[in-house]
């Protein structure tokens, strides 16, 4: 419960609310814009189809930038019409990016996982990994997007029950574009 209260305490201050101010001044540029580390997820910026490597369709996902780029927000719906979402966030401490995903099962496992940025593959992937309470123990669950080269984005979502000895393959879509929209769309 203190998570999903801290995800919406973020939300909020990434979605713009703050106290009204005294003067009439214009807001200041954000400096997100203009800083490379706000920028890992370009290519996945979007709205997207998302099928699976058969060309049968999972889902719609949209990534947009929230915040004056400072985060960016996943609206996913998968062919059932079930809503997960993510919050994605740059943290200055660790100068490391982080994601919060939820579902509507939030209480049950994996409907509600934190997960940080480990790492950045030479192919331009990015890769983030958390853990949620499984049935039998801990469970890591690390997610891999990987831009490729006809605008598509590849997703693989792995899952751990010995601590990162072994990987399943839990999920391996591919996003291309809606109509209109596509990578850099940002």
């Amino acid at each position: 419960m203190r998570a999903l209260i801290r995800f919406v305490l973020v939300a909020c201050v990434l979605g713009g609310l703050r106290p009204a101010s005294a003067g009439a001044q214009a807001p200041s540029p954000s400096r997100c814009a203009a800083d490379s580390a706000y920028h890992p997820f370009d290519f996945w910026v979007g709205a997207w189809v998302v099928e699976d490597s058969a060309g049968h369709f999972l889902g719609k996902d949209e990534v947009a930038p929230i915040a004056e780029g400072c985060a960016f927000m996943e609206t996913w719906h998968d062919v059932a019409n079930w809503e997960g979402r993510s919050l994605f966030y740059y943290t200055l401490g660790d100068r490391r990016w982080r994601q919060v995903w939820v579902t509507p099962q939030a209480n049950a496992p994996s409907g509600y996982i934190e997960k940080r940025r480990i790492g950045t593959l030479p192919n331009g992937a990015v890769r983030f990994q958390g853990e949620f309470q499984g049935a039998t123990g801990i469970v890591l669950n690390r997610t891999t997007l990987t831009p490729l080269p006809d605008r598509r984005v590849r997703q693989v979502i792995e899952l751990s029950r010995d601590g990162g000895t072994t990987w399943l393959r839990a999920f391996d879509a591919f996003y291309r574009p809606a109509t209109g929209s596509g990578p850099g769309s940002r």
